[in-house]
């Protein structure tokens, strides 16, 4: 082979690419959602309801004192 190789990304991947870049819903402001997008916003909800409810356990600690 002469010249310089091409690569090129595998049809899953491809696959992968629009799967998360697929609009799934629009938001209350117009703006579409990505599947990507849902995704990384539940995870910080998760997340978020962890710290919450690691502060309200705080506060009911603190609150024993």
């Amino acid at each position: 082979m002469s010249g310089p190789l091409t690569f090129l990304p595998s049809l899953d991947t491809i696959r992968k690419w629009v799967q998360a870049a697929t609009v799934i819903a629009i938001d209350h402001q117009g703006t579409a959602v990505t599947n990507e997008q849902f995704k990384q916003l539940q995870k910080e909800n998760r997340r978020l309801r962890e710290e919450l409810d690691i502060l309200k356990r705080a506060a009911v600690l603190l609150a024993k004192r």
